[in-house]
């Protein structure tokens, strides 16, 4: 699926609103509910982190990163979060483990698995459904189409 900008900033809950600008282009002002959500990257792949947390700080969410999933935990015992992306693969601490806490301890957390060596056993052991999980490489239409999903109910 070919990545359509214009589409998925503007339809996304609806809170992205652009204004004409004095040059010519079309800035993008965020409404506050769109910043009142809170979502987590877990990753320990930095490129990931850091390209996830551009992309959704540019759509207007509030965005926190850890590289694994015990640093992912004390970000959950810290903040409150709307939506977590983890991936199954990380030292230390799975994803498929950390999202299993998660749903004991977390339940409020919508979590999104990510991997590119994935298992069906895997979204079972963390009870995924195939829109709960984005398979590496992804693009950000993928990641738009979860946010679309599960942020719009």
């Amino acid at each position: 699926m070919e990545w359509n900008r214009s589409h998925n900033l503007e339809t996304l809950r609806g809170r992205a609103n652009t204004t004409p600008s004095g040059s010519g282009r079309r800035e993008r002002t965020v409404t506050s509910e769109r910043k009142e959500i809170s979502i987590l990257v877990v990753d320990d792949e930095e490129g990931i982190r850091r390209n996830l947390r551009r992309y959704l700080e540019r759509l207007g969410y509030e965005v926190t990163v850890a590289a694994d999933g015990h640093q992912g935990l004390a970000e959950l015992r810290k903040c409150a979060f709307d939506l977590a992306f983890v991936d199954f693969a990380m030292p230390r601490m799975t994803g498929i483990e950390l999202i299993q806490r998660m749903r004991t301890n977390y339940p409020n957390v919508i979590p999104i698995g990510m991997s590119g060596y994935w298992k069906s056993l895997d979204l079972e052991a963390c009870s995924l459904d195939d829109r709960s999980f984005v398979r590496k490489p992804f693009t950000l239409a993928e990641i738009s189409e979860v946010l679309e999903h599960y942020l719009t109910k």
